[in-house]
């Protein structure tokens, strides 16, 4: 038996996999331990599903995902939204030190994952697509980049990169606050006794009563953004292989930058939110779309790529990380943070962080640096190394 849902039921199957799997987090404390997304957990279990029936032969279901390109490209043009050049002033030389880093762990990540299972006969791109791809730049990159990557020739690539990307969330968390604790250890740091409160290290974003105004405002921008990013990547295709989201991201960024320098106000929230929400039935949408059958051939040269990526990970950021960032307290924090978005994601190198100083103290540096590192600048630097390795090996 086989079944099609047209791109509306597969939206409105989204929408129910998403609240499934925001229920189910709430109940699992291990779910919401390693920061695992709600879209993640409903997909995944949706995935399982449409594998077992498949396995049985009892349905083969298609769905037709064209929304969830449309989603993608709003996500990655709110990410563009984000990269403010004066934030860099702000973060000073530690910023632009741990970006230039940040650059060197993606292509290490990528050449690692390529040798691996080039080991193995297979095509080395693969190697990216569970490499910087996933690792890195998370579900979303990994959805975006998978299935181009896919689309160059490597099978099941984008179905290898969402695990990829739902192992890197586990392991950016198990990894990152045990080699944090021992780099504050060698400092002589001890732990805090007592609730030490600094007006600076709490969080002072304002938050505006939301109007239909704004959120129109917001919607509009990013429309015509996407719009403008498909030009962009039409242009910059013309010289290499570029993901539609490059383009997007690209889009965002400059009309970011020309509003700050006309000092236009824009209604950042509403454009975070709107790109939250589409972040999460793109999400949705790429999860429950993976055919898992096709990973059996995959198992043991992930696995294998996989774990030698997390030490990779935890190598560098216990000594290329903590060193280059002045060996104090702040480093080591930033080297629970590192793990976190180099494996997984920046809300779970922010669990890491808040893991650590909870107990020994805050890190006012790290909590400035690490966010914008992995919220604005990780993306924007491993979508250029991504490019450059698939017009490398592609």
């Amino acid at each position: 038996m086989e079944i099609s849902l047209n791109m509306f039921l597969t939206t409105a199957i989204a929408v129910i996999v998403y609240y499934v799997g925001k229920f189910i987090k709430t109940k699992v404390f291990f779910l919401q331990k390693y920061c695992i997304p709600a879209p993640v957990v409903g997909g995944i279990i949706f995935a399982t599903a449409t594998l077992v029936l498949h396995v049985t032969g009892i349905l083969i279901l298609t769905m037709d995902t064209t929304l969830q390109t449309a989603f993608m490209l709003v996500f990655f043009c709110s990410i563009g939204f984000n990269a403010r050049m004066k934030v860099l002033k702000k973060g000073g030389i530690q910023l632009v030190i741990i970006i230039f880093l940040v650059g060197i762990l993606c292509v290490l990540q990528n050449v690692l994952g390529a040798a691996i299972v080039s080991a193995f006969g297979m095509n080395p791109l693969l190697g990216t697509a569970i490499g910087s791809v996933p690792l890195v730049g998370g579900h979303g990159t990994a959805a975006a980049f998978g299935v181009l990557i896919e689309q160059a020739g490597v099978a099941s690539a984008a179905t290898a990169s969402y695990a990829a990307a739902t192992y890197g969330l586990v392991a950016g968390c198990v990894i990152g606050g045990p080699l944090a604790r021992i780099r504050i250890m060698q400092l002589n740091r001890k732990s805090v006794t007592h609730e030490q409160e600094d007006e600076a290290f709490v969080n002072e974003k304002t938050h505006n009563i939301l109007s239909g105004e704004k959120i129109m405002l917001a919607v509009a921008l990013l429309l015509l953004c996407v719009g403008l990013g498909t030009i962009i990547s039409d242009i910059l295709n013309r010289l290499m292989t570029f993901s539609a989201a490059v383009g997007s991201l690209l889009a965002g960024c400059i009309l970011r930058n020309v509003c700050d320098c006309k000092g236009i106000v824009l209604p950042d929230e509403e454009i975070e939110i709107t790109g939250d929400v589409s972040l999460s039935l793109f999400l949705s949408m790429a999860m429950m779309s993976m055919e898992l059958w096709l990973l059996a051939s995959l198992a043991i040269p992930m696995i294998v790529t996989l774990l030698a990526e997390t030490v990779l990970v935890g190598l560098f950021a216990y000594f290329i990380i903590f060193n280059s960032l002045g060996r104090d307290y702040d480093a080591a924090v930033m080297t629970a943070g590192t793990c976190g978005f180099g494996l997984g994601a920046t809300p779970n190198a922010i669990a890491n962080m808040n893991a650590v100083t909870s107990v020994y103290g805050p890190a006012l540096r790290a909590f400035l640096i690490i966010p914008i590192v992995g919220s604005m600048f990780a993306d924007l630097v491993n979508s250029t190394v991504i490019t450059l390795f698939m017009n490398v090996l592609g």
